[in-house]
């Protein structure tokens, strides 16, 4: 027998094992990958159960700590009477940590953008604090401090907080809009 006679024997001995190796893998294999697939999607499922809710909760929190720290908000919460401008910018600027504090874990289930523009806000009311009680002598009444503060928050076009507030709503849209 030639080389080719034994390689033409083979081809043809083995080509029907061959096949059906080929059709018992692709049998085998077809029902464990759905199997996976219906795993990975119960998983997904179960997730989405359990992180959803802490995802809106985390928008809330974070829209509720966007309104706490407005100048507005802040002063309402405070007791001004008989306090000086340099008082106040302590007790306002130690109230704004707090809050802050009390919700940088919610730094969990919002994007980087959306963390970063609650910062931003935050800083630019912190900005807005010094800057006003700076131009102020230190011993003026809090109430001085508080009317500037209130006002020049007012004439702002775009506020740092109802803009972080824009993005956190924005976010959770796009959310909902995956669903």
């Amino acid at each position: 027998m030639e080389y080719t006679d034994i390689i033409k024997w083979l081809i043809i001995c083995l080509t029907p094992a061959i096949t059906i190796i080929i059709i018992a893998y692709w049998i085998i294999k077809r029902p464990i990958e759905l199997e996976r697939i219906k795993q990975e999607y119960k998983a997904t499922t179960e997730n989405c159960k359990i992180i959803t809710p802490a995802k809106i909760a985390a928008y809330e929190r974070l829209i509720l700590l966007m309104q706490r720290i407005t100048p507005e908000a802040l002063i309402m919460r405070q007791n001004i009477v008989g306090k000086s401008c340099v008082e106040l910018q302590t007790i306002l600027l130690a109230s704004i940590r707090e809050e802050f504090g009390h919700n940088t874990s919610q730094q969990l289930y919002v994007t980087d953008a959306t963390w970063q523009s609650v910062v931003d806000a935050k800083d630019a009311i912190i900005n807005l604090i010094n800057k006003s009680a700076t131009s102020m002598q230190p011993n003026v009444d809090a109430l001085l401090l508080a009317e500037k503060l209130i006002s020049m928050y007012a004439s702002l076009d775009d506020t740092p907080t109802e803009e972080a507030i824009d993005r956190i709503k924005h976010e959770l849209d796009s959310i909902n809009d995956e669903k």
